[in-house]
This record gives structure tokens, sequence and C-alpha cells, in this order.
């Protein structure tokens, strides 16, 4: 037996142990490796300019969202909205039935937080892009980043399951004049 436990003839009891443990923890997390989540383009301009952040879905095949809630929070003192409308949804989307709506249910003097719901029809939201959110830089902003967060995010799966999304962050990347 104390052979077997430095590496020669059988294998020892302790590499099967955590054999046994790899595999065990492999599938406990095998769940979150092909969860769906949502990403955020990082775009860069320079003040007074436009900008687009892009959001896209990411769902592992056979889990199809047909609904979404999510709310962003915008840095006011550097970035603007146009209006409510700034989120569009991307044709693909819309071809599947779904639009978005937005409200800015709260507005303090540093932060806008923006909630939107797409939904709509009966087929799932595509993977991939989904949405772009049009920021104008302002004047004043300052050259380097400025973070956007996308947070609260609940999505209605396919089978009426209700699937949260962790938090998202991007950087507008403000450039020098």
């Amino acid at each position: 037996m104390g052979r077997a436990c430095r590496g020669v003839g059988k294998p020892a009891f302790g590499r099967s142990l955590l054999f046994v443990s790899l595999v065990r923890w492999l599938a406990a997390c095998s769940g979150g490796l092909f969860a769906q989540s949502l990403q955020l383009s990082a775009p860069t301009a320079a003040p007074g300019e436009w900008v687009a952040i892009e959001m896209a879905l990411k769902s592992p095949p056979g889990k199809d969202i047909l609904a979404m809630q999510w709310e962003m929070e915008i840095p006011a003192r550097q970035l603007d909205l146009a209006n409510e409308r700034a989120m569009r949804a991307v044709i693909i989307v819309q071809d599947a039935g779904k639009s978005v709506t937005c409200a800015v249910p709260k507005e303090t003097r540093d932060a806008r937080i923006m909630r939107c719901v797409l939904a709509g029809g009966q087929k799932p939201i595509p993977e991939g892009k989904v949405t772009s959110l049009s920021l104008k830089i302002l004047e004043n902003a300052q050259p380097g980043p400025i973070r956007v967060r996308l947070q609260n995010a609940v999505a209605v799966s396919g089978d009426l399951e209700r699937v949260s999304f962790d938090p998202v962050e991007t950087t507008v990347t403000v450039q020098p004049r």
C-alpha cells in the first residue's frame, strides 16, 4: 500500500479521491459555464460625439429567452440620452416580433437609471446582438473611461422560468480632442 501512495503500481487512493472531487466540481460548475449572459460593447469617441453601446445575449442551446427586463446606470455628468427612445432593438430582434420600451424612473445629478423591457410575440429573442443604446458624450467630458453599468437583468425563458443575469459593466472611452 505504501508504494501505491507514492505513484508506483496501482493508482493511489489520494489520486482517485482527487479525480472524483474534480468530476463533482466540474458537474456543479457546468451550469455556470453554459448559463445565459449579457455582454456590452465598449465604444470610443470625442466630446460632443455620439456612441452606441450594443448589448448581446449569449445563451446555451435549448435555453430560449422570450422576454427581458434590465436597468442601465448612465453617468449624467458625462453622457446624455437623446430621449427614452435611445435604446433600439436590432433588426433581427424586431423580425422576431420583439420591441424595446424604456423609461427613466430615477434621475440624480450624477446618474440616470434607465429601465428597459424587451418583449413581444411568441418567438424567442435571437442570440447575439439584441439592442443598441445611443448616448452623446457631453462637451465637458474629460478624456478617459466612463463606466456604464447594466444591472437587475431578468428574463423569462421558453419554459416560463425566471432567468437572472449577472451585472455587466462597460466603458465609454472619451478621446482627447
